[in-house]
């Protein structure tokens, strides 16, 4: 009976060791794919005028016909984002509901790592108070896992600006405020009406709910970048990073 017992405890211990690396090859192979696809998409990055006042033609020609071939590939693209000395450099889009981009790539295929979208209730020209991106948290700190970083005071005080690139112009950010927060936080994630009001309401929540916070005279009549991933601490956690967009 002990022989039997031993070697059922041996086949038990052999299929878990196989199904571990079974996972672990699959989470290594899905890693990978993400790596690779957004790798092989980077020589599409649309060309960023060095200065916001830029006019010259040949630099703007260039810009447009760096869109041209990223809307060849999808419409929904809609700009590309770039945080500076952090590993977040990627296009971005804008599909009719919150869900479709989550693990498709820009070509509507399967990709673990999905795209980084803008929330389908937000203006595609970053032309409203409050403009949310949300991407996947990935353990290899690609798309926006490296968010969590910034909870890091250090690292919040080093990284403070960042560039999106859309059609027609280039826009820096100013990073000031890391927030853990959760999934139904109203405040982040209700895109209120726009009253001064309430603009002012979110403004005071974010420097109150703020695990770290820069004071760059961020006022109601600014526009606002929101980075939003997944945090894995507690239950619905959301981890948000949040910049001022210079016009």
């Amino acid at each position: 009976m002990k022989r039997y017992a031993y070697i059922g405890l041996f086949c038990l211990s052999l299929a878990l060791f196989i199904f571990s690396v079974y996972k672990l090859l699959n989470v290594y192979m899905n890693y990978k794919a993400g790596n690779d696809f957004y790798k092989n998409i980077s020589h599409y990055k649309p060309v960023n005028f060095e200065e916001p006042d830029t006019t010259s033609n040949e630099t703007k020609q260039q810009a447009s016909q760096g869109f041209a071939e990223l809307k060849q590939i999808n419409s929904d693209i809609i700009g590309w984002l770039t945080l500076d000395d952090i590993p977040i450099d990627y296009p971005f889009a804008q599909s009719a509901d919150n869900d479709y981009y989550l693990r498709r790539d820009l070509y509507g295929e399967y990709l673990y790592a999905g795209t980084i979208f803008m929330d389908y209730r937000c203006a595609p020209d970053m032309s409203d108070f409050w403009n949310i991106l949300y991407g996947h948290h990935l353990k290899n700190s690609s798309m926006f896992g490296s968010l969590k970083k910034f909870g890091d005071k250090s690292y919040f005080d080093e990284h403070k600006t960042g560039t999106l690139i859309l059609e027609n112009q280039t826009l820096k950010l100013e990073i000031f405020s890391y927030i853990e927060t959760n999934s139904s936080d109203s405040y982040i994630y209700g895109l209120n009406d726009g009253s001064k009001n309430e603009k002012q309401a979110i403004l005071d929540y974010v420097r109150q709910k703020s695990e770290f916070y820069r004071d760059i005279d961020a006022g109601i009549e600014d526009d606002y970048l929101i980075l939003s991933t997944c945090g894995y601490d507690f239950d619905q956690q959301r981890i948000v990073l949040i910049s001022k967009i210079q016009r």
